[in-house]
Order: structure tokens, then sequence, then C-alpha cells
């Protein structure tokens, strides 16, 4: 999160006034200030190239009872890995959040609305560095 970053970077400033920062180094101070261990990510984002692609491929939508079960079918194209948020926009406009932890190469997520869902969209903030995103958006036809 942004304070996690911000008091990261802070130490980084007091401790390396008049040095360099190594990867191993920052990658300590963020572990230390975030209590999670980022191998993985300092990994997959610093020393090797794998690419983040993410697509929603189908929506299905039935309706039981007064609620609407959806399953939308979403794929990991690419190598890297990381949580997506998926914005799902219901018939009225509203809209809904989800997340999924991206790592299996497809999933199958399913949830329960009271109303029609009309789009989906991942990363709906742009905040992913996908390099493909006309995939990552995709408009129900059916009801």
């Amino acid at each position: 999160g942004r304070k996690v970053i911000q008091d990261s970077l802070k130490e980084i400033l007091v401790k390396y006034e008049n040095n360099f920062v190594t990867t191993e180094s920052f990658q300590v101070i963020l572990e230390s200030h975030s209590n999670k261990d980022l191998k993985n990510f300092f990994s997959q984002w610093i020393k090797d190239s794998k690419k983040l692609d993410y697509a929603i491929t189908k929506i299905k939508q039935s309706k039981l009872g007064n609620k609407y079960q959806v399953k939308l079918t979403l794929k990991r194209l690419g190598k890297a890995i990381m949580p997506v948020s998926i914005s799902v926009t219901l018939r009225s406009g509203s809209k809904v959040f989800q997340v999924w932890d991206g790592e299996m190469n497809e999933a199958e997520l399913t949830f329960e609305y009271i109303e029609p869902v009309k789009f989906v969209q991942i990363d709906p903030a742009n905040t992913l560095p996908d390099i493909d995103t006309l995939n990552n958006h995709l408009d129900y036809m059916g009801l």
C-alpha cells in the first residue's frame, strides 16, 4: 500500500543518504515495512522479464430465483502473476468490485447479484502493466 511505500522510502532516504541502494537492500526494507515476503515480487518484476497479460474470455449468466448467477472465465496469458481487480457493472449502472488472485492460467469465478451484469472489466483503474488491454473488458449480450 501507499503507506508502506512512503515509510520505506523515508527509511531509504535516511539510511542511504550518501550511498547507493541495492535491490536487495530495497527489498529488505519493503519486506520489513509490509511484513510480507516479497521474493517472488522482486524476482518477477526486477530480475526477470515476465509479461503481465490477463483477459476476460467469457461471461455466462443465469437467473436463479430472484438472483442472477454470473460465471466469469478469466485467463492469465502472460507469465507474470498479480492480484487482479475486476469491476462488474450491473444493468442499473451500479458497480461491484471483486478480486482474483491471478495465479491460475484459467479460472472460472462465480458470483450472485440481484440484477444482471452488463459489463465486466479487469483492472478498471488501469494500474497494472498489462501488455494487451484490449482483452480486459467484455459486454454481456444475453438476458
